[in-house]
């Protein structure tokens, strides 16, 4: 939304369900966006076969309440971004501003416009806001992290 490059990462189990997911599809092309409707195939009843096509923000919504009531019955989970889970990971891991800043690429608050227009994001200020957002991780969880 900002405009202003932003690193993502992923941890290795999210590498791994992505990497999953990937296998799954056809080949894209590396700008197309991955999370697709499914495919259709033709039953007894016929119709046309279709190929997955990008989701639009309502349908995967919708898609996700039905595969979420079918797998866990009465959950109300949502699909929710890195500013809410992961701000509030990393915050309790007490990640340095500027690294947040950084990872979620806009203003954490009235002087974090200035950082990030200075302090354009940097891997290794990135990978220091994903550890304090383990490490806030943890604490939630009532466990502590390794050190390393």
């Amino acid at each position: 939304k900002t405009g202003k490059p932003a690193i993502g990462t992923l941890s290795r189990r999210g590498e791994r369900v992505l990497e999953a997911y990937l296998t799954t599809l056809p080949a894209l092309h590396p700008t197309a966006p991955i999370f697709r409707t499914p495919l259709f195939v033709p039953g007894a009843a016929g119709g046309k076969p279709r190929q997955g096509v990008p989701y639009r923000a309502d349908v995967l919504g919708r898609h996700f309440r039905i595969i979420r009531e079918q797998l866990f019955p009465g959950d109300r989970r949502q699909l929710l971004d890195f500013r809410r889970s992961g701000a509030v990971e990393a915050k309790a891991g007490q990640v340095d501003p500027a690294a947040l800043a950084d990872k979620m690429a806009n203003s954490i608050d009235s002087n974090k416009f200035l950082q990030s227009t200075y302090l354009p994001a940097d891997a290794r200020v990135v990978r220091l806001a994903d550890e304090a957002r383990a490490r806030g991780r943890a604490r939630l969880r009532g466990g502590t992290r390794p050190k390393g």
